[in-house]
């Protein structure tokens, strides 16, 4: 099929169009504000700052648990080890 520049421009219009107000009515189900796209470009830049604070924190919190693990293991092998002592030195 051959078409002339006319039905050309047409069509690329039209497609366009449809293009332009499917990812409108789309990002607007999303709750997203198409109107102020600098506002969500902030907002995205908060969430992504977000979730590299709990990722951070969840990683640190981690390494604090297992270091309060390893603590308490060799507290008590330490309490195990003096108490062993102290009741062989008073026999």
């Amino acid at each position: 099929m051959d078409w002339d520049e006319a039905t050309k421009a047409l069509i690329n219009d039209v497609a366009e169009q449809a293009a332009d107000k499917t990812v409108t009515r789309t990002m607007t189900s999303f709750g997203v504000d198409t109107a102020n796209p600098l506002e969500v470009q902030k907002d995205f830049q908060f969430i992504r700052a977000m979730r590299e604070t709990w990722s951070s924190a969840k990683s640190r919190s981690l390494f604090v648990a297992l270091g309060l693990m390893v603590t308490g293991f060799f507290t008590f092998f330490w309490s195990a080890v003096k108490s062993a002592l102290h009741t062989g030195a008073g026999n």
